[in-house]
């Protein structure tokens, strides 16, 4: 349950950070690609050792991205007194990042300041001479670059939000492009900047999806094996209901690891494609919809673990599908009807 301990400790991230860090620093947030911000997140977290660090901004980030996702989300007090009970012994015990220093002045007046560190996806080192590409197609002499440890800073005008492209000069990287809000604030705290090797970018040979029913599986040359072991309607609770002209459906799903090494598995893998052929991701519910809904983890050799999702589907569409799309395995879809 290690991932569902970081979830509880990123909702409330924003209000703990506020109390404990001042009010010197905000994170980004806002946007309308919030599923993919969130799917990106776990993906980051998933291919992490126990014994590393999430930043200050990282939680903050998450609890950003929570907010986007449903802001009616909210939480009891008691809930929120158990879930930062530990939190600040656990933040005072792993210490400061080494190398960050706050910019020695402030900006100018109308102006905002973003800074922030780019680091390789693959190694978490800091990436040197990486172009800062604003308000142009490409970088340019007067355009800032990274220092030798990775880190960056600019200052901007205010305004709601700017787009900002992370390019690397050798083109030994993937380019980013990221946007960021100083929502009101001079200085913005930027997540790090993930960049992948451009060695990296070939994209894998396209391959027809596995298709199959409820009650089928599908299966991979390494050993790791997906069933659909149920799909049917999902009444909603008291605390949670559908979209108007939505009903909610569920499905049940097992992860066989038949392989020789520790396999991962999530729930932002999966999307409901509806007649017109239209995919929704699942269903975020705080206090939950099932009580056997399906978390994101790792499966180890010879283990399984099984879980439902609950979806939104159009009222009367009887032509759904389940996708399964990871980047670790070939496309499979099931038909459910």
């Amino acid at each position: 349950m290690k991932n569902r301990g970081v979830y509880w400790l990123a909702v409330i991230g924003l209000l703990v950070l506020g109390i404990i860090g001042g009010g010197e620093h905000i994170v980004v947030g806002g946007g309308p690609d919030v599923e993919q911000r969130i799917a990106d997140f776990w993906k980051r977290i998933d291919a992490m050792q126990s014994s590393d660090y999430l930043s200050s901004a990282d939680i903050g980030q998450w609890a950003l991205n929570v907010i986007d996702r449903d802001a009616t989300t909210r939480i009891t007090v008691a809930d929120f007194r158990a879930a930062t009970s530990g939190m600040q012994g656990a933040m005072e015990r792993a210490g400061r990042a080494p190398g960050v220093t706050p910019p020695s002045s402030q900006p100018s007046t109308g102006y905002a300041r973003f800074h922030g560190r780019v680091v390789d996806a693959a190694t978490g080192q800091g990436i040197p001479d990486i172009c800062l590409v604003i308000s142009s197609l490409n970088c340019a002499t007067d355009k800032p670059h990274s220092d030798a440890n990775g880190y960056w800073s600019v200052d901007l005008t205010i305004q709601p939000y700017w787009d900002i492209t992370f390019q690397s000069s050798a083109g030994r990287y993937r380019t980013v492009t990221t946007r960021v809000y100083s929502l009101g604030r001079t200085d913005v705290l930027v997540p790090d900047i993930r960049m992948r090797s451009a060695e990296a970018a070939i994209p894998p040979t396209a391959r027809p999806p596995i298709r199959g029913k409820v009650g089928q599986w599908a299966i991979y040359d390494a050993g790791w094996k997906v069933t659909l072991l149920a799909f049917g309607e999902q009444q909603a609770n008291q605390y949670k209901s559908p979209s108007p002209g939505f009903r909610f459906v569920y499905v049940m799903l097992r992860f066989d690891n038949g392989s020789a090494n520790p396999v991962r598995y999530s729930q932002f893998d999966f999307k409901l494609q509806d007649v017109a052929g239209v995919r929704r991701p699942y269903v975020f519910s705080l206090l939950g919809l099932r009580n056997d809904t399906l978390d994101s983890g790792t499966v180890s050799q010879g283990s399984y673990v099984s879980g439902s999702m609950v979806f939104e589907a159009p009222i009367g569409d009887q032509r759904l599908e389940l996708i399964y799309e990871s980047s670790y395995w070939q496309q499979a879809v099931w038909e459910l009807y």
